[in-house]
Parts: C-alpha cells; structure tokens; sequence
C-alpha cells in the first residue's frame, strides 16, 4: 500500500508542521531544516519532528508524499521559494521534479493558492536554473535572491497576470501579498528601465510593458470589492498605494486656457496621464509650457474640456491636431438656416445651393 493511503497519512495530511518534518529523510536533517528551511524555533522543530516520528518516521517515499500534501493544505508552503527547495530536495532526478512541480503547480490553484502556480513551465525553468547554480543547500537561498529576489519576483507577477483580477484578490492573504509583492516590484523596475532607456525603441518597449502591469494592476484594484476587508488592506499596503504615485509630488504645468494643470510624475497615475496622450509644450510666444491634448482613438478624453462641451468618443473635444490647442467654439447662430430650418452637415451659409439641394447622405461626395 502506497504511504498515501493509509491510515495515518491521511490522519495528518492537514498538519503542516508535521508535513515539513517529514520532507526530510531523517530526524537528524529535519531538526536542523525546519529551523534553517522553514524559520521555526528550536522548539517548534523538536515538537514537529517528534509529531513525525509518531506518524510513522521519515522516508524518501514520505518526503515525496508530504511535499506534495503540503500543497493541498493551502497554507503548507509560506512562498515560492519553499516549494521550490523542498522539491530540489526531494527530487533525485529531473524526471521525478517535474512530476512533483506539475501537481504542486496544479493543485494549488484549488486552495486559493494562486501565488505558487505561476505555471508549470516556470516552475521548471526556475528548478533547472536552480541546479544549474548548484542546487540545494540548507539554509541557503534556492531561487536566486531568495523569496524576495527576481526570480520570485517574476514567477509571482506571471501567476498574477495569468488570472483575473477578482481571482487574485479571492485568494488566501499570504498570496495576496505575494502576488502584490512581485507585481509592485515589477511595476517598479518597469518605472526604472523606461528611465535608463537610451533608445527610443528601448524606451517604447519599457512603457508598453509599464502601461501593461498598470493596467493589470487597476483591475486588481477593481476586484477588491469581491475580497475580504482583510485581503484588501493587504493589497493596498503592498500593491496599490506604492504603485500609484499619489506619494509622488506632482508637477505643474501651464492648460491650454492659462490654467495651472497638476501632471502626476510617478506611478499608475503617471502611465494614465501619459496614456490619455497630454504632453506638455513650450510656446514660443509666452516661454511657458502649456498641455497638449492629443487625439486618442482609444481613450475617451474629458480633461479640461469647454464647460458644456462632450467629448466625441474616439478623440479629444474640438482640438487644431498642428497646435494642439482647443478650437473656437461653433458660432450658435450657424446651427439654423434663415428660414429658421436646423442645417447639418453640408450647409454653407454663403452658398443658396445648400438650401436648394439639401444634404443627402446616399449621394456620392
């Protein structure tokens, strides 16, 4: 009978200390792994390794059942980088690590666990990585930089990025905060490589990635409302506010109508200004920067348009695209005929054509 099914395994299959006991082939190794691996007190191992040795003892077949296990639980791994050293541990050949990672990576996403299942092909590229750089050592970082380091940092922005942002926000708070972790810190070295861009092909390839996370992040925001009080506050403290650049003085510059205009400098607030395409210029005549309102196919612009004036969707409201500068508004008295008729499109005052032959708009031109 496999260790899996028996009595006792299944006794304890939702006793994390025990579980993390047993991924160690000896008493001797576990006592000191918990403490150098897992961050437990001298006591709280001793009392775990104890808890082991009543449920049958240590073995490699137990080792692989309890990495495993530990994964079904919801809170038997703290972060990535325990997943990835106790498999790197365990596993005696590449063969047996991905059959481990792909359930880890799999079973995972049922227990609101997100933050572990960034994908079975990153779980693998990490491990191989990982061997490459020597493999497993107690009490030594496996992934490089550890739980905080790049390569957490990118598994848990992929496991982010590959759900929705209601997903993220439902899932147990310690993978809240992982995935808002890695995501800020994303966010922040996007922030960094458009500003070391030398290149304009550089520099567009860093905002297009900053504009994606951006996005990806404000959706998460948006899915707080389906979240615990206490997910939320964890997103905001890891994820929302450092990434918003409200923190950030803004900066002032001269509207289009002599107005001052605040221009965020940093964070989502940032990327959403430089999104809806306001840019600022130098006006030759005044030697003071104005706001530029751009055209933007794809962003519904309303910022500081003429009072009663809406914004066609699809574009700023009536701007010169050469200057940049708000046009003239339409002369009212222009909207009827002299007869008193409201006129549309094709009716020019100066010429008695227009009335004569009205508008058609099934006629060529």
């Amino acid at each position: 009978m496999r260790h899996g099914q028996t009595e006792t395994a299944k006794a304890n299959k939702d006793n994390d200390p025990l579980l993390q006991a047993q991924t160690y082939t000896t008493e001797e190794q576990a006592l000191q792994g918990l403490q150098d691996d897992w961050g437990m007190s001298k006591d709280e191992a001793q009392n775990a390794v104890a808890a082991a040795r009543m449920a049958g003892g240590f073995s490699k077949a137990r080792a692989n059942y309890a990495a495993r296990a530990l994964a079904a639980t919801g809170t038997g791994y703290e972060d990535i980088e325990q997943v990835q050293k106790t498999v790197g541990r365990i596993a005696e050949s590449r063969e047996e690590a991905a059959d481990m990672l792909g359930e880890i990576n799999a079973v995972t996403k049922g227990v609101g666990r997100n933050d572990l299942a960034p994908g079975f092909g990153a779980h693998m590229a990490a491990y191989d990585a990982a061997q490459a750089r020597g493999g497993y050592v107690m009490g030594k970082d496996y992934l490089n930089g550890g739980a905080d380091g790049t390569e957490a940092t990118a598994l848990y922005t992929k496991a982010a990025e590959d759900i929705d942002g209601v997903t993220v926000m439902r899932n147990k708070t310690v993978g809240v905060k992982n995935m808002a972790k890695g995501l800020a810190q994303s966010f922040q070295d996007a922030e960094e490589a458009v500003a070391a861009a030398k290149t304009s092909v550089e520099r567009a390839e860093a905002k297009a990635r900053l504009g994606e996370l951006a996005g990806h992040i404000n959706k998460i925001e948006q899915g707080g409302g389906y979240a615990s009080a206490t997910n939320s506050i964890a997103a905001s403290k890891e994820l929302f506010r450092p990434t918003s650049g409200q923190d950030q003085p803004a900066k002032t510059v001269v509207g289009p109508n002599g107005t001052p205009v605040q221009k965020p400098t940093a964070g989502r607030l940032a990327v959403a200004h430089e999104a809806s395409r306001v840019s600022t210029k130098l006006n030759p005549t005044t030697q003071s920067l104005e706001t530029i309102y751009q055209r933007t196919p794809s962003t519904h612009v309303t910022r500081n348009a003429p009072s009663g004036g809406n914004t066609p969707p699809g574009g700023s409201f009536n701007v010169d695209l050469d200057t940049g500068r708000p046009k003239a508004a339409p002369n009212p008295a222009r909207t009827r005929t002299p007869e008193g008729r409201a006129i549309g499109r094709g009716y020019d005052a100066t010429s008695p054509q227009t009335i004569n032959n009205p508008y058609d708009p099934n006629r060529p031109g």
